[in-house]
């Protein structure tokens, strides 16, 4: 901890306190920018707003508006706080491209347990308003009482959630060209050999192949009535408000239009142009943007993103997918969604994904989907068989395609790239779905082909042309790589030679080292069920087996069965095995019992030996009568039972067992409460579990805790045993309520109450900034000679702790060891106390 004494500085911030304490006006390059979202019941066009508020955009499917105002954040918080029908209130930033990211309030969640929803509703009242099932993931509303931070904190330390990510608006953009159009498909053939060979490579499309689908995934709609596409759209989405309308006939939307009748226009039926999927490939048209401009960019937010990956996985003919568009704003929801696709997609097989690189002539650039581990990046060729002018190249570029003047479908009418119903189209835009529709036929060909080997096949086959210099690649290793095409050129006909005789080894799922804790246990007894799931062989494309457990009065596995827990292995891609478990309360009964485990229990790997993935393991219930055990809780206390708002309490108890035969870990929870009783509106503040066996019957917990902004009369709960683990005596005695009365602090929060006199402003306050704030804050002192400061995380645990050396009127607090998040801030004289709580970003 090191505290700074500036003298110069404190009397600059003085004079500058004295302005922002009178009227507060903000310097408009300093205006901040925020999202304020309406509930359904509010229309946008209602809102009137002060002349002070700006209304700089709107996103009719979140039913928000962002706004700019020349007030103060207090100032416009208090202000906003008094409007009807608001909902959320969050402040925007600047990604590293300088374009606006405005946080939704909405939070994206992979549950990790079974118990996870109840979680959610009875610990954070939070709704579930989505679900994206092909991910196993929800989108969820953030209780209004909660930030992100806070939110995300509670979420991940209760173990039921894997991942929780923000959603976010960002802004998208085609990548897209417009050169003069070319009156012949070059790329398919011509005569200087300088294309990819596409009439020769169908003619090695069997005709009795399965139909499949290749995802597009745009920024904007699409003519679905276009005559060169009629009966291709196997399935449409409109990721922003969840329904199958995709249909757009605007200029501004015509680049969807494009890059669907590249692989999907009707080849053979004399109109338009011939899509490269020779109508083996019909297209699943996706939209994820909304408030399109003419230049055919668009606004998207992370939630719409997930949907749409998440639909393209749902359909099971998806063999590919392709997003001809560019974000800078790098999203960790999408990125996970991208690789559930490529690892999860087609039963565990993986759906290869493509991406154009986009068309500003760069060779360093980062653009996203494009620049997502694991995507497939696509820069743009011309039929002299070099780099397009236009296309980004360099470390980014996987490999290349022909993206200089395709023909391809266009909206029909003058509302098109051309007034009739095909254009020649350019840019990476074009190049990404042909890359991807060489991908998706490969599949076509060997439907046993991996995601990973689609890539290997694509660079393998791709023609180093160009006359460009191509080398071994630390990072790109199936084949020489060049700057300015990576990979080469692709080839459809090479590539698809090359999937027809892939050989396919079958993988096995099986499992070993099955075991339970105890094959005599009794009525209440917990048990733990062990085993590990295991590939063979481990090398190829990582699955994601779903082990199954159930409890039978047989050997048999059968509906009657009783399922008692699933886990989820990751293998391959080198991993070969797995180890799992779950604990199992015996219920009542008597006699012989069977514990039945499945691996692959949901059949997603297609193997080579379906019959050795299940286990039956035997146990016999003991009819020996034993006294159950009885958890309760003793020697509960609270360090203060008078306290302040802001003041930071420990809570202490013990669990004790009466008896125990058997090692236990049961839960302790710590709850916040308006009454003695324990009920779902109560607030969950934390938990404990204990490690009990025969030998160690109690062990003392304690929590820390930051009182909330509540006044009065309040109840410590503490429950022994609160995830109900362990069959007990008596289940009525493991509640203990602790009361506390609450009083107000000097200050609780950053902004103080217009009610406070100014009297009481002048005796004694403390002034910190910024805030949200980095690795630093500036603490200004009025009339308050404090002595020690401690800060506190959201979770109430104590995390930096000083001592003020000298009075000064400014100091500085360093906080560089924190992780971003919501923290308490407490200054005290050894009497009185001051709460602040701050953002650290």
């Amino acid at each position: 901890m090191k505290w700074i004494h500036l003298p110069l500085i404190t009397m600059l911030l003085s004079w500058a306190f004295l302005f922002i304490d009178s009227p507060h006006v903000e310097s408009s390059n300093t205006q901040s920018e925020w999202l304020v979202r309406f509930d359904g019941n509010e229309s946008l066009t209602d809102v009137h707003w002060p002349q002070a508020i700006q209304v700089i955009s709107v996103h009719e499917p979140l039913n928000a508006v962002v706004l700019q105002s020349r007030m103060t954040e207090t100032e416009l918080r208090n202000y906003l706080n008094k409007t009807p029908g608001i909902i959320r209130i969050e402040k925007g930033r600047f990604d590293g491209a300088s374009n606006p990211v405005y946080p939704t309030g909405l939070a994206i969640l992979e549950p990790a347990s079974s118990l996870s929803e109840r979680f959610l509703a009875v610990e954070l009242h939070a709704e579930i308003v989505q679900s994206l099932d092909a991910l196993h993931w929800w989108v969820v509303e953030v209780p209004r009482d909660l930030t992100f931070a806070e939110f995300e904190t509670i979420c991940k330390k209760s173990g039921y959630f894997s991942n929780v990510f923000r959603d976010e608006i960002v802004q998208g953009i085609s990548h897209q060209t417009n050169d003069p159009m070319y009156a012949s498909s070059w790329h398919i053939q011509q005569t200087n050999d300088k294309d990819i060979d596409a009439s020769a490579a169908w003619a090695l499309l069997p005709s009795f192949a399965t139909f499949r689908s290749i995802a597009i995934i745009e920024g904007v709609g699409f003519d679905t009535l276009n005559a060169d596409l009629a009966g291709r759209f196997i399935d449409t989405f409109n990721a922003v408000d969840n329904s199958t309308n995709v249909y757009s006939n605007t200029t501004s939307e015509r680049h969807g239009t494009a890059t669907a009748g590249i692989p999907g226009a009707i080849a053979n039926n004399a109109i338009s142009a011939a899509g490269l999927g020779y109508n083996k490939l019909k297209i699943q048209a996706i939209r994820l943007g909304y408030n399109t401009t003419a230049a055919g960019n668009f606004t998207t937010t992370s939630v719409m993103q997930a949907a749409a990956i998440n639909r393209a996985m749902a359909q099971t003919s998806t063999v590919a997918i392709s997003m001809s568009i560019g974000l800078t704003t790098m999203q960790t929801a999408m990125l996970n969604a991208i690789t559930n696709a490529r690892t999860q997609g087609r039963s565990n097989k993986g759906i290869p994904v493509f991406a154009s690189a986009g068309n500003s002539n760069l060779s360093t650039w980062t653009t996203y989907p494009a620049s997502y581990a694991g995507v497939i990046a696509v820069a743009a060729t011309n039929s002299s068989d070099t780099r397009a002018s236009f296309s980004n190249y360099g470390s980014g570029i996987t490999l290349s395609a022909p993206g200089s003047s395709i023909a391809t479908t266009d909206i029909t009418g003058a509302n098109g790239y051309s007034t009739g119903d095909n254009t020649s189209f350019s840019g990476t835009s074009a190049a990404s779905p042909v890359a991807a529709t060489i991908g998706a036929l490969m599949i076509v060909m060997n439907d046993q082909l991996t995601e990973t080997q689609v890539k290997q096949y694509l660079a393998q086959s791709c023609e180093k042309v160009g006359g460009y210099s191509y080398a071994n690649n630390s990072t790109y290793t199936y084949s020489t790589w060049s700057n300015e095409l990576g990979y080469g050129r692709v080839n459809m006909q090479a590539a698809l030679q090359l999937a027809s005789s892939a050989s396919v080894v079958a993988r096995d799922i099986s499992l070993a080292a099955t075991s339970v804790s105890s094959t005599t246990p009794q009525v209440g007894q917990t048990i733990t069920i062990s085993c590990t799931q295991q590939v063979s062989p481990a090398n190829g494309n990582a699955i994601s087996p779903v082990i199954e457990y159930r409890y039978s009065n047989d050997a048999n596995w059968s509906v009657d069965d009783v399922v008692i827990g699933t886990d989820i292995s990751a293998l391959g891609n080198g991993i070969a095995s797995e180890a799992e478990s779950i604990t199992y309360t015996i219920p009542s009964g008597s006699g012989t019992k069977y514990i039945l485990i499945r691996a692959d229990a949901q059949s997603a790997v297609s193997e080579s030996n379906e019959t050795n993935n299940s286990v039956t393991l035997t146990i016999s219930l003991n009819t020996t009568t034993t006294a159950l055990t009885d958890l309760s809780i003793t020697n509960a206390s609270c360090s203060a039972a008078s306290t302040t708002v802001g003041q930071v309490v420990t809570i202490n108890c013990t669990q004790t067992a009466n008896a125990t035969s058997a090692a236990i870990s049961p839960l302790v929870q710590y709850r916040l409460s308006t009454d003695a009783l324990w009920n779902t509106t109560d607030v969950s503040i934390g938990y404990d579990i204990s490690t009990l066996n025969s030998s160690v019957l109690s062990e003392s917990e304690n929590i820390t805790y930051t009182i909330p902004n509540q006044t009065g009369t309040r109840y410590i709960l503490i429950k022994a045993d609160a995830g109900s683990s362990i069959a007990e005596s008596n289940e009525n005695n493991n509640v203990v309520a602790i009361p506390i009365t609450i009083a107000a602090a000097m200050i609780a929060h950053d902004s103080m109450s217009e009610l406070k006199s100014s009297e009481e402003h002048q005796t004694s306050s403390i002034r910190i900034f910024p805030n949200p704030a980095t690795d630093r804050i500036w603490i200004e002192s009025n009339h308050f000679d404090w002595k020690y400061v401690k800060v506190f995380s959201a979770d109430g645990q104590l995390r930096i702790t000083s001592e003020r050396s000298q009075l000064r009127t400014l100091d500085e607090l360093n906080f560089q060891q924190l992780t971003n998040g919501v923290y308490v801030v407490q200054f005290s004289d050894g009497i009185k106390t001051i709460a602040h709580r701050i953002v650290i970003e």
